[in-house]
């Protein structure tokens, strides 16, 4: 004799087959029923899982999938009982009682016969069961029973079952036993699509509407907790239930956002433009899908973008003409993006002096309707007229120029240049910039300017020259060398931003020309991560001289470790010769796998003078998975005597200005800069890498803030103002009389 049982999730259409073959015979069967002298008769117990399909079943448990259930929510199991054996060697399989018995104290389970009777109230009353195929009296070719399970709680509940039968010589005493497991499945968050691009969006509009949909595509309940926008600004979530949130930024959902399994919702994003570069981010969606509790969708606008631009922009000057006569000049009109540009108009503004007329050389006028198409990188030549019907207006001995606004109206953000000149009786000198390194160039550049190409009319020569800068970052001081009177000076581009240059001229007559002649050269650092101080010291009656007070930038890297003087509470970085760049170390070598683009450059040290310094990082370490931070710095070394100096720090990140330090205070509008006084160390912040500038998360410098002296404060726990530093605001981390002992200090006593 065999004992044989299965636990198999199946169709009743495959229950219906059996074990055993069809040919037997009922009298074979009415043999062994009626106790003949046949010694093989006998059953063979078979229980088998009917429905539902979440179940999944092996040898000895049913594990029970209820994830997609509610709380108080219902599932039935249904079990079948044949009796497997052979007809013709068949035996009653008699079941005398299930049992059901949890393994907690939970009611989560029941057990019912077909007709709804409790399984313990079924005691010796199941049918006899003979195997399919026979037919005899008061007998049944099988029973079945439920397993009823609801959902009472969020947690795991087990239970045992026991088929107890006679009949069957292999069923154990205890029953043909099983567990029944409660599984609570899992969510998974399906997102479609995973990527946004919104295509080209001009300066000040609002793309078209893209929508992302959520599915709960798991077996358990789906919960939103959280979403974030990071990276570059101008992203907006518009969700379900109408909230709207805008990139950068992280945001808590109360209440969170739930999805059945199954269930769906869709969220729409859109991208609103401030300018025209690339923007990239990411909207960050949080849940409790175990697999991916992070889930991203890739955003991204104007990364394939057209670019217009005018080459002879801020300016097109046609000088001095005689009135009467025509002066000309050609306008460039370059497509500096990467992708096609359409121009649909050009043409000069309302208010345009009429004098001022442009050429189109026989090709049609640009519009809506007609457009010019300018290829990548190629240029579209416009020519332009100006012929002055009367003498230019003279205001206070000061010629006025007449003038024209010219506008280029494209795919691109449009483009604008102002058209010069003056109506003159008999010409005058005409001044001619010329920049050897270009329009754009990096910190330190030492510019070679020229007016040697500067023209007096009738054969003339140029007698005078007259350099000014008519603008350049704030705190910059640098000089034309060796004077502004000179044809061809040379000027240090020594901090970050902008520089207006303008040259007038005189000739040999001694007529002044009639207008400026002018140029802008931007200044950017090329390295990823780039910092700058500058300082100005108000008893320093010539900054640009040998004498003056001598501030120093600190970069340091992470590793940094030197006794804790400002009292935070950690080791500081300053002074370290490892692993702090400053005037002793300028060029150190960071890390045991350094190369030379993972460590800083300090390009100079000014003592004497206002700066600017500069520390340059090519190649900071860092990544998402393992972040990097970067101590910066200013220390007052010494004041020679000046007392007080205003310190303005910048932080460039790939290019663009990140953090700028000029107001004396946080609570208070832009400056010229924060106040320092000798040996004063001020911890300006920690710069992050990556940052959410390019890709990371954070800000670019987490600033420090103080309550008030650190050290102070240590010294009396009492004080409420509790003289903590790295507070979300406050004063300026300021440690007065900092010395180290790993440079003597340069002043001679603490400013007060």
């Amino acid at each position: 004799m065999r004992f044989h049982w299965i636990l198999w999730l199946c169709a009743w259409a495959a229950l219906a087959i059996g074990c055993s073959s069809k040919a037997s015979t009922s009298a074979a069967l009415e043999a062994c029923l009626n106790g003949g002298d046949r010694t093989d008769c006998r059953a063979q117990a078979d229980v088998r899982l009917v429905t539902p399909a979440r179940a999944i079943v092996d040898a000895a448990s049913v594990d029970v999938q209820v994830g997609g259930l509610q709380i108080g929510e219902s599932l039935d199991l249904e079990f079948r009982i044949s009796n497997t054996i052979s007809v013709t060697t068949a035996a009653v399989l008699r079941v005398s009682d299930i049992t059901l018995t949890p393994l907690d104290a939970s009611s989560a389970y029941s057990c019912a016969a077909a007709d709804g009777t409790p399984c313990n109230l079924m005691r010796d009353k199941w049918q006899p069961i003979v195997p399919a195929g026979g037919d005899w009296a008061n007998t049944v070719t099988s029973e079945t029973f439920k397993i009823h399970y609801k959902k009472l709680d969020a947690g795991t509940h087990d239970a045992k079952v026991c088929v107890k039968a006679s009949g069957d010589p292999a069923l154990p005493a205890a029953g043909l036993c099983f567990a029944l497991t409660t599984k609570l499945g899992k969510p998974s968050l399906t997102l479609n699509p995973k990527t946004l691009d919104f295509g080209h969006v001009l300066k000040g509009k609002q793309s078209d509407v893209k929508q992302v949909s959520l599915l709960n595509s798991g077996d358990a309940p789906l919960v939103i907790s959280k979403v974030a926008l990071s990276n570059d600004a101008g992203f907006a979530l518009d969700m379900a239930d109408g909230t709207t949130h805008t990139s950068p930024g992280s945001f808590t959902l109360n209440p969170p956002v739930s999805l059945e399994p199954g269930k769906s919702a869709t969220w729409t994003v859109v991208f609103s433009a401030t300018d025209t570069a690339k923007k990239f981010g990411t909207l960050d969606i949080t849940s409790n899908d175990t697999s991916t509790p992070l889930s991203k969708v890739q955003l991204s606008a104007n990364g394939n973008v057209p670019c217009l631009k005018i080459l002879q922009s801020p300016e097109v000057p046609f000088g001095a003409v005689v009135v009467g006569q025509v002066g000309t000049a050609e306008i460039d009109v370059q497509n500096c993006g990467d992708a096609d540009l359409s121009v649909t108009s050009i043409r000069l503004l309302e208010g345009a002096n009429p004098a001022f007329v442009l050429d189109f050389a026989g090709d049609a006028t640009p519009s809506a309707e007609a457009p010019l198409a300018i290829a990548k990188n190629a240029m579209y030549k416009l020519h332009a007229t100006y012929t002055p019907a009367e003498l230019s207006v003279e205001v206070s001995g000061t010629v006025v120029s007449d003038i024209a606004l010219l506008e280029v109206d494209s795919n691109a953000e449009p483009a604008q240049t102002k058209l010069t000149g003056v109506g003159v009786t008999a010409l005058c000198p005409k001044a001619v910039i010329k920049i050897k390194e270009g329009e754009e160039v990096v910190p330190q550049t030492v510019l070679h300017l020229s007016g040697s190409n500067s023209m007096a009319p009738g054969g003339g020569t140029i007698a005078k020259y007259k350099w000014t800068v008519k603008k350049q970052p704030v705190g910059s001081t640098q000089k034309f060398l060796p004077n502004s009177s000179s044809p061809e000076p040379t000027f240090v581009t020594n901090a970050a931003g902008q520089y207006d240059f303008c040259l007038s001229v005189t000739d040999d007559k001694g007529v002044q020309a009639c207008t400026e002649a002018c140029s802008t050269v931007i200044v950017t650092p090329s390295d990823c991560l780039h910092a700058e101080l500058l300082w100005h010291t108000p008893k320093d009656d010539d900054e640009t001289d040998t004498v003056g007070a001598d501030v120093d930038l600190h970069l340091a890297h992470q590793l940094a470790n030197q006794p804790d003087i400002d009292c935070d509470g950690d080791p500081d970085p300053w002074f370290d010769t490892t692993f702090d760049c400053f005037w002793w170390v300028p060029t150190p070598h960071w890390g045991v796998a350094s190369t030379d683009q993972q460590s800083p450059k300090l390009d100079l040290d000014d003592t004497d003078g206002a700066g600017p310094e500069n520390v340059s990082l090519p190649a900071p370490e860092g990544t998402l998975s393992d972040t990097h931070v970067y101590p910066l710095g200013v220390h007052y070394w010494n004041d020679k005597g000046l007392e007080h100096s205003w310190a303005i720090v910048r932080v460039y990140v790939c290019g663009n200005l990140a953090a700028e330090y000029n107001q004396p205070h946080p609570d208070q509008p832009a400056g010229l800069g924060i106040e320092l006084k000798a040996l004063d160390m001020w911890y300006v912040g920690k710069i992050n890498w990556p940052n959410e500038s390019i890709g990371g998360v954070g800000p670019a410098v987490t600033t420090c803030y103080q309550s008030g002296d650190a050290c102070i404060g240590k010294k009396t726990p009492g004080d409420p103002k509790g003289g903590k530093m790295w507070e979300p605001k406050g004063d300026w981390c300021i440690t007065p009389c900092y010395i180290s002992g790993n440079a003597p200090t340069g002043s001679s006593f603490c400013g007060k």
